[in-house]
């Protein structure tokens, strides 16, 4: 499956920006991830998503943001807000229940000032299978966090993904308790 989504990203004072450009999916949401980490050890906590061009986003991206808001309100600082969703995006945002640990806003405009200094955010990093397959668990685990009707919806997944992974740790002689 080709990734033709993009991230971008800019910060404006003490606000980080990102604009998701086509779809926010497993394929991007690592890179995201630890985009939004290593910004969160620089001290910023106000995180806004501007989703006017992100035409969906799948469960393993909706519960990264959902981690990544969790971690947020155990500090009880900083916020995430999504503004722009399509309408599609915005019912996947609240069956999900992502709407109950983040702002979303139909409307929101950019201050102009700022638009030209977006910039996509890549990895340096190549992630390995074992590594995917953490990311995918945790974020189907953030989501069943968030929300009890998650449960039924992401069990089986998770189950899926962990029976992967011990495959992958089986076949390259890992200890099936590490991560």
């Amino acid at each position: 499956m080709p990734n033709d989504s993009q991230i971008e990203a800019a910060v404006a004072e003490d606000i980080v920006l990102l604009r998701i450009v086509g779809r926010g999916c497993f394929l991007n949401s690592r890179i995201l991830k630890d985009f939004m980490e290593n910004m969160l050890e620089k001290n910023y906590l106000q995180f806004i998503f501007d989703l006017s061009e992100c035409l969906t986003m799948d469960s393993t991206f909706m519960g990264m943001l959902a981690g990544i808001a969790m971690k947020l309100h155990q500090k009880k600082e900083g916020t995430i807000c999504l503004v722009n969703p399509n309408k599609q995006c915005y019912r996947l945002l609240s069956t999900l229940g992502l709407d109950q640990i983040m702002e979303i806003h139909s409307h929101f405009s950019n201050p102009s000032d700022i638009s030209q200094d977006f910039k996509g955010i890549q990895s340096e990093k190549s992630y390995s299978k074992k590594e995917k397959l953490i990311h995918a668990i945790e974020a189907h685990k953030n989501l069943m966090k968030i929300d009890s009707q998650n449960k039924l919806k992401f069990e089986n997944v998770i189950n899926l993904l962990e029976r992967d992974l011990e495959k992958y740790k089986s076949k390259n002689n890992e200890n099936p308790d590490s991560q």
